[in-house]
């Protein structure tokens, strides 16, 4: 009988898992499924419903998005190689990468998500990624950038919000699908960008480069690709269709708003 999956309010979300899942905490126990084979999940006393049903939506979503490219997602807990790479890399790796691919199946398993393990693992041993459908390469990117954010303690809420933000942007303009890999950076740079979290400020050229390296993609692209985004979605600062919304922030935004107007450049963000 499988372990009962319990909820440690104390472990951190970005981490391995208490289980032995090599999935972060916040797609494994920490997503809270309410019912599996694991048995009822233990629930921490200061979570609301709604915050317990909304990491459970997340990690239902990025495990079933995660399926079909699961081979060539650059994971963190894998030195950000995908399983693929470190299939081939030889035996030690190999040995690594098929124990991942267990893990994430025990972890969709206990969450009542069955993976297509022995297609996984088969896909493994052909050296080279194969070309992606547009329908896959969505799950590339949805699953890259989730896997990514939550890896860095990125909170659930602001990855949600990410992952609306990537379904409107597909929409507005399909052609971002064509770069994968720079299309998850931009969403990774976009969540950033809207909580205002070192990585996107604008005076830490570094925080780009390193995000940028996370989906080896040139910060150029990066950069381009986030230009458009931001242009196709009129993408602002707390943007209330995806961002966690802060009162601290907006009113302190409010007035940097006012301060420019009135060209008071005192307050720093005004500069």
């Amino acid at each position: 009988m499988d372990a009962l999956h319990v909820v440690d309010g104390d472990r951190d979300p970005a981490g391995p898992c208490a289980c032995g899942s090599a999935l972060p905490r916040s797609l494994c126990c920490g997503a809270r499924a309410p019912v599996g084979r694991n048995g009822p999940a233990v629930f921490a006393a200061d979570e609301s419903a709604d915050a317990v049903a909304e990491e459970w939506d997340l990690a239902l979503t990025t495990i079933h998005a995660l399926a079909p490219v699961l081979p060539d997602v650059a994971v963190p807990l894998l030195g950000n190689r995908t399983p693929r790479e470190l299939f081939h890399a030889g035996a030690e790796e190999r040995s690594a990468a098929l124990q991942f691919v267990q893990a994430v199946s025990r972890s969709a398993d206990g969450m009542g998500f069955e993976l297509p393990t022995d297609h996984i693992v088969a896909s493994l041993a052909a050296a080279d990624p194969p070309t992606y459908a547009p329908e896959e390469r969505e799950g590339l990117v949805l699953a890259s950038f989730t896997l990514q954010l939550l890896a860095r303690g990125v909170e659930t809420a602001a990855v949600l919000g990410g992952q609306r933000l990537f379904r409107d942007l597909i929409r507005a303009t399909p052609p971002a699908l064509e770069d994968p890999h720079a299309c998850a950076a931009a969403v990774d740079f976009a969540v950033c960008w809207m909580h205002f979290r070192p990585e996107a400020n604008e005076e830490y050229p570094e925080g780009r480069r390193e995000i940028a390296a996370l989906y080896e993609v040139v910060p150029e692209a990066l950069l381009e690709h986030f230009g458009d985004l931001k242009k196709a979605l009129k993408l602002v600062w707390f943007d209330p269709r995806y961002a966690v919304q802060d009162p601290a922030w907006q009113e302190r935004l409010e007035r940097t708003a006012r301060a420019i107007a009135e060209g008071d450049l005192d307050d720093d963000l005004a500069k």
